[in-house]
């Protein structure tokens, strides 16, 4: 998201119906450990780092010229990346 996300004219949208973005860090635990092997002090360290934050459907993460200085988990929920061209909304990524 990162990439992306600095790029000028993109937008971060919670955008499915009764959707919003939780970052808490039980799923995150678990998404982490299918896919390394960390020792628990070293997974503690990591989702340490993270914090709750909860997006209601259809208000924004990050806005058109802001710089997103945050790695995001989606917990539940769906977030969309896109820009405007000519007054259409152009998605070009998507997180669940």
């Amino acid at each position: 998201m990162t990439d992306k996300a600095n790029v000028p004219g993109r937008s971060v949208k919670a955008n499915l119906p009764g959707s919003y973005i939780d970052t808490m860090n039980t799923g995150l635990e678990e998404f982490i450990t299918k896919y390394v092997e960390l020792s628990e002090a070293e997974l503690a360290d990591i989702t340490s780092k993270f914090k709750h934050k909860l997006v209601k459907k259809n208000n924004y993460l990050l806005r058109e010229g802001e710089t997103c200085k945050d790695l995001v988990f989606v917990q539940k929920g769906c977030l969309r990346l896109y820009y405007l061209k000519d007054d259409i909304e152009v998605s070009v990524w998507f997180a669940f």
